[in-house]
């Protein structure tokens, strides 16, 4: 399975107060796996990275492979790819967001063949979802 880390000054800050008020933090860990989930699956519906920008579109090869399927929809052939997002918490301290299949890599870092089309990250609604669950799991109203 591959995972994305989220490295954001703010979202680790807060964390750290967190830490220091809950022993045990795996509801705020469930609505930051949530956030980060959604904003895969919300991926897959705009053909984007979560961070933003656009997917690089089909190869012709690709097209022409896909005779009958859904030819325009990137990384969507079987569906495969999308229903194996899964969120996991690790411990109380811990989410995990990732996908379950094999070939997620190669497509969300790209190969020298195939360029990359990341769809797993953090978008910047759910930056602001986490925050928000970190603020108010501390109480804080900024």
């Amino acid at each position: 399975m591959i995972t994305i880390e989220i490295d954001d000054d703010g979202v680790v800050a807060g964390l750290s107060r967190l830490a220091g008020r809950m022993e045990d933090m795996s509801p705020v860990m469930r609505e930051i796996g949530d956030a980060v989930r959604e904003a895969s699956m919300e991926s897959f519906e705009r053909e984007a990275p979560p961070e933003g920008g656009k997917w690089p579109p089909l190869s012709p090869a690709t097209i022409r492979r896909r005779h009958g399927g859904p030819v325009h929809r990137i990384l969507q052939d079987t569906g495969a790819l999308r229903q194996s997002i899964v969120k996991r918490l690790e411990g109380d301290r811990s989410v995990i967001v990732g996908a379950r299949v094999e070939y997620a890599p190669f497509h969300q870092f790209g190969t020298r063949r195939m360029p990359a089309r990341p769809f797993l990250g953090v978008s910047p609604a759910a930056r602001e979802e986490i925050m928000d669950a970190i603020h108010d799991w501390l109480g804080d109203t900024a």
